[in-house]
């Protein structure tokens, strides 16, 4: 088995690849057993979440937000004060989510990047552009909101072509 890569988190800002993005081929579409392995993936980063009240990081892959670094909230002050979390919806199945609990910060970065190595082997690039295309709709669902619009879904259609039906007496 080959080195595992080390994926660094002390990077703040969007995520780097590793190197260059191959051409998509044959190759890089159905890779042999072992390759589909050693795929490149771009680099985890952080980003500090400014709503939150106590310190919390989102860790991002490329653009796809993949877990969560914090200080848990409301717990007995003998417990692991740090929480994380691995993985993302849609792309997975909600049972995936790999999650723990660690005394420090640093101690709970080790944990993440070795769980995001278990979580991510099993992701596809289609799982990545599932929560891709659920971050897109969203926004798209708040903007329209935004302008004062309906979604189709909330416009009463009178209209449907079905004769109008009468209480019955």
């Amino acid at each position: 088995m080959g080195a595992v890569l080390s994926l660094p988190l002390d990077k703040i800002g969007d995520g780097q690849w590793f190197g260059p993005v191959p051409t998509p081929n044959l190759w890089t579409i159905c890779p042999p057993a072992q390759a589909a392995l050693q795929r490149r993936m771009p680099a985890l980063t952080r980003r500090r979440a400014p709503e939150a009240r106590e310190e919390c990081w989102h860790i991002y892959s490329g653009d796809v937000h993949v877990g969560t670094i914090a200080i848990r909230a409301g717990i007995p002050h003998d417990e692991d004060p740090w929480g994380w979390s691995c993985g993302f919806y849609p792309g997975s199945e909600p049972g995936e989510y790999l999650y723990g609990t660690a005394i420090d910060f640093d101690q709970a970065r080790g944990d993440f990047e070795a769980a995001w190595r278990i979580f991510s082997a099993k992701r596809t690039d289609a799982d990545f552009q599932a929560w891709r295309n659920q971050r897109d709709r969203t926004a798209a669902k708040y903007a329209a909101w935004a302008r004062g619009e309906k979604l189709p879904s909330q416009i009463p259609n009178f209209n449907d072509g079905l004769p109008l039906r009468r209480p019955v007496r």
